[in-house]
């Protein structure tokens, strides 16, 4: 697991490098590359966030936004 994190942290800084390259602002972007590593976590807890709204999304669980007014909630086309 270990050497997968490395290499997936070696990926993320060579696209980055490619990216940084290939940009016009060079010099404001080279700033991101220490960040690279902090990016592989940062996926992991996407990742996570993801999995979790596509479980709720599937099993139709809190379906009901509390945000939506109840007329505007009642009157939304359901599937």
């Amino acid at each position: 697991m270990i050497l997968n994190l490395l290499l997936y942290t070696a990926s993320n800084i060579v696209s980055l490098v490619i990216a940084i390259g290939l940009s016009e602002r060079r010099d404001e972007e080279i700033r991101l590359l220490p960040l690279a590593p902090i990016l592989v976590g940062y996926r992991m807890i996407l990742r996570v966030a993801q999995t979790v709204a596509y479980i709720q999304e599937f099993l139709r669980l809190k379906y009901q936004e509390p945000f939506y007014p109840r007329k505007v909630w009642n009157e939304a086309p359901r599937w």
